[in-house]
């Protein structure tokens, strides 16, 4: 006899992070493809054992999913050798694959066993393949599998069943319909953040208006570009003492600690920035560091930032409705979540204070990323060897 299921897969790849690369057509038509994220996520590296869990009150009915974690290797993307696929940060790649089913527990348990996922394995190499070089995602269709005959050899480790709250997993547009019990709180961030950008904006302003009717006081401009990486919290504060600890050592020993050093007219090289910035800037604290550290510099931020794709539809609406209110000396300000992946912010020319009251709240839920601060401030003829203008 033959029992009928479909595929489905959970991976990343070098640019994208963990999501649904492989799900059955009929989930991927309800727009709820992260509803396999949620059902796997507890039992996500538990290692190769296989684990079944009930889904009731999803959109699409009650499912039985049966699954297992295993590492991706170079085979499963067409390459030879069997060593570990990794991510930028070198951390070894995990597949989460398993089946389907539309039935209900009691129905599936003992008629599936690792033959059919040493059988799922083989038939979604292929579409990880494309996801892993082109991050296209995919959908699998009913299989029919023939039922194992011995019960001894079908042991699951059987997890809690997941209920799920209706408006957990509605599609998109509909989501956003229902955020009607959170917009007071939201709002009131949001309110404040803008309140933020707006007081900012006026004082950038009014500093620009001051220096310009000063031709005298000012030579020229230097500028220079720092990187400002976004990590796990725990990756983070590992590093970010880390870097205390060595910025510190290494302002006691160097020369400039002990004299002063002569000011540069020009300061565009990134690798030589100054003696009072870190060699890496972490996170939103980096971000607030820098602007102290440069008061009356003008700094605008561009780059990229993975946050948690439950997230995503929050910071979109909070990015729409707050970028409508920003023109800056006619620069277009850019902020918004990628094409090809919904859960990777991209930015550019964005200014700093705009930037940091975006994203202090969500620094639990921002987990990779690299930005780039430009810094644009003013060099006075004393700090300089420039000479004045003629007034």
């Amino acid at each position: 006899m033959t029992i009928q299921a479909w595929t489905f897969l959970i991976s990343r790849n070098q640019s994208i992070d963990y999501k649904t690369v492989v799900a059955p057509d009929f989930i991927s038509k309800a727009k709820i493809r992260s509803l396999l994220t949620k059902a796997t996520e507890e039992d996500f590296t538990k290692g190769e054992r296989i684990t079944v869990r009930e889904v009731k009150g999803s959109e699409v009915g009650n499912l039985t999913i049966v699954f297992r974690s295993v590492k991706a290797r170079n085979k499963d993307i067409g390459e030879q050798g069997d060593e570990v696929l990794k991510d930028p940060f070198g951390r070894e790649i995990y597949w989460v694959e398993g089946l389907v089913f539309q039935k209900d527990l009691h129905e599936v348990q003992h008629k599936v066993g690792e033959v059919h996922l040493e059988q799922v394995h083989r038939e979604l190499q292929e579409k990880y393949s494309e996801f892993w070089y082109e991050d296209r995602l995919s959908i699998s269709h009913a299989i029919d599998l023939l039922e194992t005959t011995s019960e001894s050899n079908n042991e699951f480790s059987v997890l809690d069943p997941l209920v799920i709250a209706r408006k957990l997993q509605l599609p998109e547009e509909q989501r956003r319909k229902n955020y009607s019990s959170s917009k007071p709180v939201r709002r009131k961030k949001m309110f404040r953040g803008i309140w933020i950008v707006i007081i900012s904006l006026l004082l950038i302003g009014i500093s620009g208006i001051w220096l310009n009717s000063q031709p005298t006081s000012i030579c020229m401009h230097t500028t220079q570009v720092l990187p400002i990486e976004f990590k796990d919290m725990s990756e983070q504060g590992e590093l970010q003492r880390g870097n205390e600890s060595s910025s510190a050592d290494d302002l006691a020993k160097s020369p400039e600690a002990q004299s002063p050093a002569p000011t540069s007219q020009t300061s565009s090289n990134p690798a030589n920035p100054s003696p009072s910035s870190p060699e890496v800037l972490l996170g939103v604290e980096g971000l607030t560091q820098l602007r102290k550290e440069h008061e009356t510099a003008s700094i605008w931020i561009s780059g990229s930032l993975t946050v948690d794709e439950s997230f995503a539809d929050q910071i979109r609406e909070e990015i729409k409705e707050q970028t409508e209110k920003q023109t800056i000396d006619r620069t277009e300000i850019t902020i918004s979540l990628d094409v090809k992946d919904s859960s990777k912010l991209n930015i550019k020319n964005h200014p700093i204070d705009f930037a940091i009251a975006l994203l202090e709240n969500q620094k639990e839920k921002i987990t990779s990323g690299k930005l780039d601060a430009t810094i644009v401030e003013p060099i006075l003829p004393e700090q300089s060897s420039c000479k004045l203008r003629n007034s």
